[in-house]
């Protein structure tokens, strides 16, 4: 077991959320970057603001702060994320056949020992290339999808005190992941590595990848996320599960 949190004064606990306040912001303008129309802004900050107060104590158990970022940064996303799916952020109808797509494209993972082009998904899905086409941008507007969301949840505020098995899950994941990765087309790869790692905004992607609007970096970071869950669950690991 983890040792308990340490317990801040008012002041201290004010300094922290402070420090952070950047951080939430900027996590949740990269997020609303990715939303439809509506605006969720100030939603999605009071939901990091209560991530973080969350997180207050537990700070002082890493030895490098960097890694207490990183894993905070992890904890505010997945709150603003939950808040959106508690919303019901994208239509039903639209989740259904995403799922149903991930299963298409896994199956032929399986199949094939590598990604499908569009036209080999297309022809298991059913559907026309410009069908599948459609539903790349449908689902890309739809929401902001996370390289997170194919993680175990057990990864968010970990350490060396964590239960093996949870480790192993996590590990297993990133394991997968990174052969995922790997396996993507050099657009999709370089959006990722933009967006996710560098976190970039949607239209710095674009920028810097020579598009000429942010809908054309958000298909390719879609693309290569929904491709990774597909990856991850024709190895046997369901994103929705773990």
């Amino acid at each position: 077991m983890g040792s308990a949190p340490i317990t801040l004064c008012e002041q201290d606990t004010n300094a922290y959320l402070r420090e952070y306040y950047p951080l939430i912001l900027r996590l949740a303008q990269r997020i609303q970057d990715g939303l439809p129309s509506r605006n969720a802004y100030d939603d999605l900050v009071q939901a990091g603001m209560l991530a973080a107060w969350a997180c207050a104590g537990h700070h002082q158990r890493f030895a490098a702060p960097q890694e207490f970022v990183k894993l905070l940064a992890v904890r505010i996303r997945g709150a603003m994320l939950d808040l959106l799916r508690e919303e019901d952020w994208a239509p039903r109808r639209l989740r259904k056949k995403n799922k149903t797509l991930e299963v298409g494209a896994a199956r032929c993972i399986q199949r094939l020992q590598r990604y499908p082009n569009d036209q080999e998904l297309a022809e298991a899905m059913g559907w026309s290339v410009h069908e599948l086409h459609q539903h790349w941008s449908e689902i890309g507007r739809a929401a902001p999808l996370y390289l997170e969301d194919v993680l175990p949840a057990h990864a968010e505020l970990m350490d060396d005190t964590a239960q093996p098995h949870h480790r192993a899950e996590r590990d297993e994941a990133r394991t997968l992941l990174t052969e995922a990765i790997a396996a993507l087309s050099e657009e999709e790869r370089t959006a990722l590595s933009l967006y996710i790692l560098e976190e970039l905004t949607l239209e710095d992607v674009a920028h810097v990848m020579g598009f000429k609007s942010k809908n054309t970096a958000l298909k390719w970071v879609t693309q290569g996320i929904i491709k990774c869950r597909a990856f991850l669950l024709a190895r046997g690991l369901d994103a929705e599960s773990i």
